[in-house]
C-alpha cells in the first residue's frame, strides 16, 4: 500500500489525505466502487461511508466534513488502493 499522510486542512477547515510520493490517479476506477455526485477529467465527487469526498487527479483525497479520523483514514487507504490498480 502506498503511504499517504493524512491531516487537517489549515486553509479549508477539511481533512485531507495526500500520496508521500505525487502519482497521477486513474479515477475511473471509482466508478461501480462508489457513489459518483460529479465528475470532471481532474477530479471526482463521491459519497462513501456518509461522507462527501474530493478525489483529485493529482493525488489528493479531501473530506468536506467529519470528525472520526480513523475512519476517513481508513477509508483513504480504501480509496487509494483502488485508484492505483492498473486496469488493462
Amino acid at each position: 500500500m502506498e503511504e499517504f499522510t493524512f491531516e487537517k486542512c489549515k486553509t479549508k477547515g477539511a481533512y485531507s489525505a495526500k500520496l508521500k510520493h505525487n502519482k497521477k490517479l486513474e479515477l475511473k476506477n471509482l466508478k461501480g466502487k462508489f457513489e459518483i455526485v460529479s465528475e470532471t477529467p481532474v477530479l471526482y465527487l463521491i459519497k462513501a461511508d456518509g461522507y462527501n469526498i474530493v478525489v483529485h487527479a493529482y493525488g489528493e483525497i479531501l473530506f468536506k466534513e467529519g470528525t472520526n479520523v480513523d475512519e476517513m483514514k481508513e477509508l483513504s487507504a480504501k480509496i487509494y488502493s483502488i485508484l492505483l490498480k492498473k486496469v488493462y
